[in-house]
């Protein structure tokens, strides 16, 4: 395989890992909100305050570190593109580019992982949470 055929197989690759990454970022934050709004519903049902159980403020609390970390993560891939976007522009040689680069497309992938896994623990809770939550209520409507 010659260098050009590498690098078109790997600018694929890339692209792929792109493509896929930003459906699982913006899939999993679509479910995040969806928790977090149902987490209020339940909290506050039949135009009355219900008092949380405890799981359901984890859900709602490791929600908002989710989307913390999110920003995070594409505020400091954005940051590391924009960096390696000036220091090519300025330097007119891509020695260090594709070393960078693979750092940075790592260090995004960790991060995604590490979404990824919050989200499935999230998910867990807030479940357990819900049906909690939902006994509570239905133990006052009686």
């Amino acid at each position: 395989m010659d260098k050009v055929e590498k690098k078109k197989l790997l600018e694929e690759c890339q692209n792929y890992h792109y493509s896929q990454s930003s459906k699982a970022s913006s899939l999993s934050r679509t479910i995040i909100y969806g928790i977090i709004g149902t987490c209020w519903i339940l909290i506050y049902a039949d135009n009355e305050f219900h008092e949380p159980c405890i799981l359901l403020e984890i859900a709602l609390a490791s929600s908002f570190i989710y989307l913390l970390l999110d920003l995070i993560h594409y505020f400091t891939d954005s940051c590391s593109y924009r960096k390696e976007y000036f220091r090519l522009n300025d330097d007119l040689t891509a020695d260090r580019h594709e070393k960078y680069m693979d750092k940075v497309s790592k260090r995004s992938f960790y991060i995604l992982i590490m979404k990824f896994g919050l989200a499935i623990v999230i998910a867990v809770i807030f479940i357990i949470g819900t049906l909690r939550q939902l006994e509570v209520i239905k133990i006052k409507m009686s």
